[in-house]
Order: C-alpha cells, then sequence, then structure tokens
C-alpha cells in the first residue's frame, strides 16, 4: 500500500492507511499527496459555495449603499418640499387675511351704497 501523507500547519504526518488517514482528517489533517476523498471533494463544494455566498452578500452590500444614498437624497427633497409648503402656507394665509379684509370693506362699501341709492329715491320722492 502507498504511504499518504497529511500536513496540519507545520506538523506532517505519512501514514499507512486509509483508516489512520481518516483520523488525522478528522483532527483537522489534509492530504498532500494528491489523494482525493470525498471529504476533500466535498470541502472543494462546500469553498465554492462560500465564495458564490460571498459574492452575492458583497452584491447586497453595493445594493444597500445605493439605497441608502438614494433614502438620503429623498429625506432632502423630502425636507425641501417641507419647507416649500409651509411657505406656501404661510402665503395662503395672508391671503386669506387679506381677501377677509376685503370681502369686510367691500361688505361696507355695499351698505354705504344701498343707503346712499335709499336716500336718493327718498329725495326723488320729495
Amino acid at each position: 500500500m502507498s504511504e499518504i501523507v497529511l500536513k496540519r500547519a507545520n506538523v506532517v504526518k505519512r501514514v499507512d492507511s486509509e483508516d489512520k488517514a481518516r483520523a488525522l482528517e478528522a483532527q483537522g489533517f489534509v492530504r498532500t499527496d494528491g489523494t482525493v476523498t470525498k471529504k476533500s471533494e466535498s470541502n472543494a463544494a462546500s469553498e465554492a459555495v462560500i465564495n458564490e455566498l460571498k459574492g452575492q452578500l458583497l452584491n447586497a452590500g453595493k445594493v444597500i449603499e445605493a439605497s441608502d444614498t438614494r433614502r438620503g437624497e429623498l429625506e432632502k427633497e423630502l425636507a425641501s418640499m417641507k419647507e416649500k409648503l409651509e411657505e406656501a402656507s404661510k402665503y395662503a394665509e395672508e391671503a386669506d387675511k387679506k381677501i377677509a379684509t376685503l370681502e369686510a370693506e367691500l361688505s361696507g362699501t355695499k351698505e354705504q351704497l344701498e343707503a346712499a341709492v335709499k336716500k336718493n329715491k327718498a329725495a326723488e320722492k320729495k
């Protein structure tokens, strides 16, 4: 049987049986002699999935960052709109006051005009 070489950090172990190699792999040793077990194939597949997930996570981070930037822009726009709305509200309040004043003046003028008309009619009858 051929020798199986396993390594962990700076420690290298050489064993002559598959059972001993599996026991060392359970302790964290990795084969370095080129032989491949189902476990190391599984590790490679897991690493591929992990790398894909890392990529997705990076993309999600970029999306979140763009979303945060857009949210900031929208908040600024909302604040600007609130200021404009407050200005328009003040202007409308002032306009309402002026309209009320003009209506009162018009009403007084109308009463004076009606009184003058009555006075003229009364003077014509005499």
